[in-house]
């Protein structure tokens, strides 16, 4: 008996199935999200994955101390607006973000704010708030490249 006449189709079958399931793939849940501003996210209940657009005017660096991660730097990108409810927004790159960042050279040593003030950017995550409810804190954690990405380099 052929071991290749049932592996072919058990495989086939296999892909199929998971196709029809309606269960879409990661890549599409991430491409499925449409970005909101910073104003409309904090309608989002937290824990939500979401997609932010907005225009930086703080990039500031910063360091994971648990001793855990093998990145431990992180960079806060701010919108720099106070939100309605007096909150306000910023997105933490991390992880893989910061190693590609990097490695494009795009940090300039400890300086994000040389490349990323005045850009538009998107990132996705999950959303959770800290701080007080009269004027909390909301950041959007993003560690996947796939889920940051620069939509304009300048502003005319």
């Amino acid at each position: 008996m052929n071991l290749r006449r049932w592996i072919a189709p058990a495989l086939v079958m296999a892909v199929a199935a998971v196709a029809a399931s309606g269960q879409p793939s990661p890549t599409d849940k991430a491409a499925s999200l449409q970005p909101v501003s910073p104003v409309e996210v904090i309608r989002q209940p937290e824990g939500r994955r979401v997609t932010v657009e907005f225009r930086v005017v703080t990039a500031t660096p910063g360091r994971n101390t648990d001793g855990k991660a093998k990145e431990p730097r992180l960079i806060c990108l701010s919108p720099g607006i106070l939100l309605p409810n007096g909150g306000r927004f910023e997105a933490i790159l991390m992880g893989k973000v910061v190693t590609c960042v990097d490695k494009l050279g795009l940090l300039d040593g400890d300086r994000p704010d040389k490349f990323f003030y005045d850009k538009v950017v998107r990132v996705t995550g999950e959303l959770y708030s800290l701080g007080p409810k009269q004027a909390p804190l909301y950041r959007v954690q993003v560690d996947d490249p796939d889920g940051f990405e620069v939509v304009r380099l300048r502003l005319d």
